[in-house]
């Protein structure tokens, strides 16, 4: 339905969006229609989108659930139950992985400088493979493939707040895209120099 949104959970009734619902304001929003005027609110934008595709389902609803937090609450803590997610996922090679740490064999976080083998002696490669320039990001000059200089090796939860930051800085720039690697890159290296000064 929409590309890597894994806040989005469907039954055959109706779709819930698990954020807060500013958050989910600010995403629904941001939503082109495909054809037609677009609806003034985020609700209704979805219904009528979802009203140009055959297989929608009628009598749809949505609802914006206050907080993950409140759903747990509110479902008493209760886990495990089957929920059909359909996602888009953007395709990656494990290859790029292992080249990666061939030609930089390394155990240390890029980002936070956290040397992962010293604290985590058991586990080997706990670092993530960054992409400086969102493999997402339309702006890719090199349509080829990914390149080992785009990389950069760091840890799961500085992934999550590198990401977390861009969000937040295209969102206060008024983007929705790099214009290419290089302000990506930018980007990066000024969240790791506020992470390094705070």
């Amino acid at each position: 339905m929409i590309g890597q949104i894994s806040y989005l959970s469907a039954t055959s009734t109706e779709v819930t969006v698990s954020l807060d619902k500013d958050d989910a304001i600010d995403v629904f929003e941001s939503l082109q229609a495909i054809r037609g005027k677009q609806e003034n609110g985020s609700e209704r934008e979805i219904l009528r989108i979802a009203g140009l595709f055959e297989s929608a389902v009628s009598d749809f609803e949505i609802d914006f659930s206050k907080t993950v937090l409140d759903e747990t609450v509110e479902a008493g803590f209760s886990e495990g139950t089957r929920v059909e997610r359909t996602h888009i996922v953007l395709e990656r090679n494990s290859a790029i992985r292992n080249a990666y740490f061939e030609k930089n064999p390394t155990t240390t976080c890029d980002f936070c400088a956290r040397d992962t083998k010293s604290e985590f002696p058991w586990a080997d490669r706990v670092l993530d493979i960054h992409h400086v320039l969102p493999l997402c990001s339309g702006t890719r000059s090199d349509k080829s493939g990914t390149v080992l200089g785009d990389l950069v090796a760091i840890c799961p939860t500085c992934h999550r707040a590198v990401h977390r930051f861009y969000t937040k800085w295209l969102k206060a720039q008024g983007k929705k895209d790099f214009v290419d690697a290089a302000e990506a890159r930018a980007v990066y290296d000024q969240a790791k120099n506020l992470r390094n000064t705070t």
